[in-house]
């Protein structure tokens, strides 16, 4: 709002939040905060409470469905990969996916890479230190069968030339498995500040085609909010081929799409104070995440927050923004307006089905 914007780990900076359109190819991108690296290196710390601390996705049968397991099957799933395999973690952070990925398939080598160095205690739990890098690839971590980017090219700057060092280490048939932010049905991510790219379906595809992959799977519905590609390096024989154009019509309807994204978040503080206005008693935000966290960032009065409601375990017991994360079940009996701070998609589908809110006679906000 203004001339502050929130990161990813909803940390409010000094900096304008800007998105720009390729026409061509349909992608997004805003100008990388100052000083990258240090943020990356130092300041992103992100889930490091505890070896076990992760963002929850889903629910199954009542069964909290965390990002790491979700992603685990889906590599398994979709890349399935070969008894023995190689695997590369690129720009792993804590490196939970693989982790899971070693007890599921304990014949997988696992390496893994980060530009940081504060993972390191997670690493050494279940890999060998000589299959871990920090800020550089040794020469030695190639020719693997299958390397992954969970959720990181989106921070890269030089996302292409990141695609082409990961393809340069994969073997002639190898697999790179990438899941990003779909920044048309996670509609948030067009405004994280620290997202540099804010990926289409078309322009993740011309990313990789673009480094001479050839795209065997690009689902966005296997994770809610989310592209997941599979694309195969090509032998190196093989004639390389322009990028796949997209068509003029595909093309305008996205420029449309993303037009009403920006119209969506130009209005969005606007409409939390007219609500705010009208709902002056104590409240609860819905949600300790990124959406949660730009209605605070939004309201006139935020003091009047009493806590947060979180059905993530790991969430609840801290604090954001010097207020308590509970669990729904306890929510306050003093609150009467509840913001809902969840992707717009699920929000009230979520709520209807959290019985201990939605029994409650609230005022809610829905973004």
């Amino acid at each position: 709002t203004g001339n502050t914007s929130l990161t990813s780990l909803c940390t409010i900076v000094e900096a304008k939040t800007v998105v720009s359109f390729c026409k061509d190819c349909g992608h997004l991108q805003s100008p990388a905060l100052p000083d990258l690296g240090s943020f990356y290196g130092e300041a992103y710390r992100i889930l490091l409470a505890s070896e076990e601390e992760d963002q929850l996705v889903t629910t199954k049968n009542g069964r909290p469905i965390f990002r790491s397991e979700a992603q685990t099957e889906t590599l398994i799933q979709l890349v399935d990969p070969e008894l023995g395999a190689r695997v590369l973690d690129f720009g792993c952070a804590k490196a939970a996916t693989m982790r899971h990925l070693a007890v599921e398939r304990p014949d997988i080598a696992v390496y893994l890479f980060d530009v940081s160095d504060m993972y390191r205690g997670y690493w050494d739990t279940f890999v060998a230190a000589a299959r871990t890098a920090v800020h550089e690839l040794p020469k030695s971590f190639k020719d693997f069968d299958v390397v992954t980017s969970f959720y990181s090219l989106e921070h890269i700057v030089d996302a292409r030339g990141a695609v082409q060092t990961m393809v340069s280490r994969l073997r002639d048939g190898g697999k790179l498995c990438v899941i990003v932010p779909n920044a048309l049905s996670n509609v948030a991510d067009f405004i994280v500040v620290d997202h540099v790219h804010h990926f289409t379906p078309s322009s993740l595809r011309r990313l990789a085609e673009s480094a001479g992959l050839t795209v065997r799977t690009l689902d966005t519905v296997a994770h809610d909010g989310a592209i997941v590609m599979v694309a195969e390096k090509r032998s190196s024989i093989a004639p390389r081929r322009d990028p796949s154009p997209e068509t003029f019509e595909e093309l305008a309807t996205l420029r449309n799409t993303v037009s009403e994204i920006a119209s969506y978040w130009a209005t969005f503080a606007d409409r939390v104070r007219e609500f705010e206005a009208n709902n002056p008693g104590p409240a609860a935000i819905y949600g300790s995440g990124f959406y949660g966290s730009f209605i605070r960032a939004c309201l006139a009065n935020p003091e009047r927050v009493t806590c947060y409601l979180d059905r993530n375990p790991h969430r609840q017991g801290q604090t954001l923004f010097e207020r308590p994360v509970f669990s729904p079940e306890k929510m306050p009996q003093g609150v009467a307006t509840l913001y809902v701070g969840l992707n717009p998609s699920i929000a009230r589908t979520a709520i209807a089905e959290t019985e201990s809110v939605a029994s409650r006679r609230l005022t809610a906000f829905y973004p």
